[in-house]
């Protein structure tokens, strides 16, 4: 990392050697380092399943929202509708009050709980396949915001499958286009998306000429944010476990990463129930 970016960033729990090689936490037992750091009491009537995802895509998909910089009555555009997405379609219509959301994913399921639960407008990418067109037609000022909750994992032309399964990339550009091409100008771009290291046809001149500001997210720094977004759930301003689709024994974890990975069964978010789970709410 430190010879490909020029500074390393943080080890991460559960990553690869890219990011520290620590070993992962879904086990009955783990150590976790620095410990004293990583603790949050929460309110004892506080559902496990509520306080769980506090640990990770609740306040990541909060960070993604405030990076960039979403004021009430902003139009924002969300790629990607996986749990963090999702949550952070739900902080922008619950909590910073943006004016219209539009959602673009092809998975059905997610689709319609975006539409449903809060109201975004939504784009199947499989139908609409020129997504930036699409948003032209329904925001022709182009949207104040957009952002990449997708990532570099799904490359959609042929021209980027090539290139991917050759090694002359790592990570698809097509996702980050589509925004730049749909942000309107001087608007903002923020990536809380997984990217790793190189891309081809990057639109770099759409970045310059007009004035887009192309925030990454990073590594979200979730102890920051633990306490505003605790105050937001117990307010009942935001819900972790709207997205919450299925619940699962910790011995089925390697079946379950395949039909996620496979987006099989409407599987959105999982819980994964340790002999320490207190019973479902």
């Amino acid at each position: 990392m430190e010879k490909l970016y020029g500074q390393r960033t943080a080890g991460v729990l559960g990553y690869s050697h890219f990011v520290g090689g620590y070993a992962g936490v879904q086990a009955e037992f783990a150590r976790i380092l620095y410990g004293n750091t990583n603790l949050l009491k929460v309110p004892q009537d506080l559902p496990d399943e509520k306080a769980l995802f506090l640990s990770d895509v609740v306040p990541t998909s909060f960070h993604a929202v405030k990076e960039a910089g979403v004021q009430p009555g902003d139009t924002v555009g969300v790629w990607g509708l996986g749990p963090i997405g999702l949550n952070v379609v739900q902080w922008l219509r619950n909590v910073f009050k943006a004016s219209r959301i539009v959602a673009i994913d092809n998975v059905p399921e997610r689709l319609k709980m975006a539409k449903e639960k809060w109201g975004a407008e939504v784009i199947n990418f499989e139908t609409d396949t020129d997504v930036s067109e699409k948003i032209k037609q329904c925001f022709p000022n182009g949207l104040d915001r957009s952002i990449d909750c997708a990532g570099f994992r799904y490359s959609k032309s042929l021209l980027h499958k090539a290139q991917s399964a050759l090694g002359l990339e790592t990570d698809t550009s097509e996702i980050l286009n589509e925004m730049i091409r749909s942000t309107k100008k001087f608007g903002t771009i923020a990536i809380i998306a997984d990217y790793a290291a190189y891309t081809n046809q990057f639109l770099i001149g759409g970045i310059m000429e007009k004035g887009l500001r192309l925030i990454g997210c990073g590594q979200a720094p979730i102890q920051k944010y633990w306490e505003v977004c605790l105050c937001h759930i117990e307010k009942g301003e935001f819900d972790p476990t709207a997205i919450l689709t299925h619940r699962f024994p910790l011995e089925k974890t390697p079946d379950i990463y395949k039909r996620f990975d496979n987006k099989e069964d409407g599987i959105i978010k999982v819980f994964l129930e340790t002999k320490f789970s207190k019973p479902p709410t």
